[in-house]
């Protein structure tokens, strides 16, 4: 069984950790009571329907939430050392949904906030040596 370093070990929790978030948590505001991954894409129609490059690039973003994570996961579990743009990519990504929520004028909710909380302190952890 290979030995972790804390640096491997504090990338690997972060990058499962903002996975969960990605699924456990809504990540817009809410404007109904229904909660949830799959209630997301219905919330992004709604919530930028009237800017049809907002709505496609907003749903583009949601996938990468939970894609990026993921393959920082595996980067980090194969790589003795995660290289620094696979572990900025999470950050990149939250920013950028945010972003464009505010652009749409919709405020982020407390998800998107954590999630952007623990992508930049898995990227501080990742380039720390």
């Amino acid at each position: 069984m290979k030995k972790l370093s804390t640096q491997k070990l504090t990338v690997l929790a972060g990058s499962l950790a903002m996975a969960a978030v990605t699924l456990l948590l809504t990540l817009v505001c809410v404007k109904s009571y229904r909660w949830g991954w799959f209630e997301l894409f219905h919330k992004i129609d709604r919530l930028m329907n009237q800017h049809i490059v907002f709505n496609y690039l907003g749903k583009t973003l949601l996938v990468l939430l939970l894609a990026t994570p993921l393959l920082l996961c595996v980067v980090a579990w194969l790589k003795p050392r995660t290289p620094r743009v696979v572990a900025a990519l999470p950050l990149l990504t939250s920013l950028v949904f945010i972003i464009l929520l505010f652009l749409a004028g919709v405020s982020p909710g407390l998800g998107q906030y954590l999630y952007c909380a623990i992508a930049a302190a898995v990227l501080f952890a990742a380039v720390k040596e």
